[in-house]
């Protein structure tokens, strides 16, 4: 088969969770014998260009800086996404995520005859901004479409970024109707899929709240490249704990510094990441006042990760968004340590409190300062003995759907 993966951002230009589980996903798919492309999405600082590529044996084609000046349609976009696929012919499109491409590229691969999938990394067809945060950066009740208008009424900064909606809508009521379009648009392409994989459960129910067919929705966790290697336990340095991330907003940087800024300097912290998309001038204030017990280290490379982790105490995921599935969360329990993680989304569902770590409360420095003192109760754990998804299994169950999906195809068109 030759597969056709289209993701948002790609290695080697990106390296958060999402673009590293489509690069080890089509690895995977390649190393199993299939032909694997890619259509992606990069920025420099240079004028709308595209590249071609090829990494690691994938061919990659780049579309670079054509999210600055489109809205989430592209006539561009699409017309490059509709000779890709006239040239390659691809068997199967799995989608990881549209932003920064173009919504109708899922109508145009149906046009073809050529079956659709998606994995949802998060909520953006449903929520402009990712994350459901609100302008103050409390938890939206789950509201979209016409609701979006009041965020995006209240502040220019939020979805004037992320929305990438015509500059020219001024209104309440306007906007309104440009949100409500825009989920309409956005979950038809959902609704064009064969199978929509989702790696928890607390995103499933979200998009199925949203009216995306249940018999569309599937949990599906995702895999990680697992080797046999066990890690030293005896290695680890004990109250010294670890972030590994974006360093955004969303992902509670400022929650986790307040809460150090109140622990006994032996409590240690070191921090690993980079800002996220316009998140330059947040995290250079946070790194400016960092408290003493706490360090900035730069950033990791993907397979540097798991050994890195495997010194620490825990890793702490103070995100204050409802997170789908951090791959961040599986390397810890490869290098053998729990987590701290808040008790809502996805993290919820991976970390079992108690057992694989502690969950402290929504937005509650206190608790999180307490959960810190007290995650080494928990440290005797066999990791070991967790059942994590391999990629392997994982392309398996993709490879054996493409295939169903193409027969049935074929089959109805003879």
């Amino acid at each position: 088969m030759k597969i056709l993966q289209v993701s948002q951002y790609f290695p080697p230009d990106s390296t958060f969770g999402a673009e590293n589980y489509a690069y080890n996903l089509s690895i995977e798919i390649m190393h199993q014998g299939h032909e694997v492309i890619v259509f992606t999405s990069a920025k420099d600082q240079c004028k709308e260009r595209i590249d071609y590529a090829d990494y690691n044996g994938l061919k990659l084609t780049r579309l670079y800086n054509f999210s600055r000046t489109h809205p989430y349609k592209s006539s561009k976009v699409s017309e490059i996404f509709f000779n890709l696929l006239k040239t390659n012919k691809p068997d199967a499109v799995h989608f990881h995520h549209l932003a920064g491409l173009c919504s109708s590229l899922p109508e145009i691969t149906s046009s073809f005859k050529i079956p659709v999938f998606f994995t949802l990394h998060d909520y953006w067809n449903l929520c402009s901004n990712y994350h459901f945060l609100k302008p103050d950066n409390s938890l939206c009740p789950f509201e979209w479409g016409d609701h979006c208008a009041d965020c995006d009424f209240h502040t220019n900064a939020l979805l004037d970024k992320n929305a990438q909606r015509e500059r020219t809508i001024s209104n309440r009521e306007d906007k309104g109707q440009f949100y409500i379009q825009r989920q309409i648009d956005l979950c038809k392409g959902l609704n064009l899929a064969e199978v929509i994989y989702c790696p928890s459960r607390f995103l499933l129910e979200a998009y199925k709240n949203a009216g995306i067919p249940g018999k569309k929705l599937r949990f599906s966790p995702n895999g990680m490249k697992i080797n046999n290697q066990k890690n030293d336990i005896k290695t680890r340095n004990k109250q010294h704990f670890v972030f590994i991330g974006s360093l955004s907003v969303h992902k509670g940087i400022d929650l986790l510094l307040d809460s150090f800024s109140n622990l006994p300097e032996n409590f240690k912290l070191d921090i690993y990441g980079s800002p996220g998309q316009n998140q330059n001038s947040f995290w250079s204030q946070m790194e400016s006042n960092l408290p003493s017990n706490t360090k900035f280290c730069g950033s990791l490379k993907q397979e540097q990760v798991i050994q890195t982790l495997s010194s620490y105490q825990a890793l702490i995921i103070p995100s204050i968004w409802y997170e789908n599935a951090p791959l961040v969360i599986n390397e810890a329990y490869l290098a053998g340590i729990p987590v701290i993680c808040r008790d809502i989304g996805g993290m919820a569902e991976m970390v079992e409190d108690g057992i694989t770590g502690l969950h402290f409360t929504v937005g509650n420095v206190e608790d999180l300062t307490d959960k810190i003192k007290k995650i080494n109760l928990i440290n005797n754990f066999e990791y070991d003995k967790l059942s994590l998804r391999s990629i392997e299994n994982d392309a398996n169950e993709k490879i054996t759907d493409y295939y169903q999906s193409i027969n049935r195809l074929n089959n109805c068109v003879k």
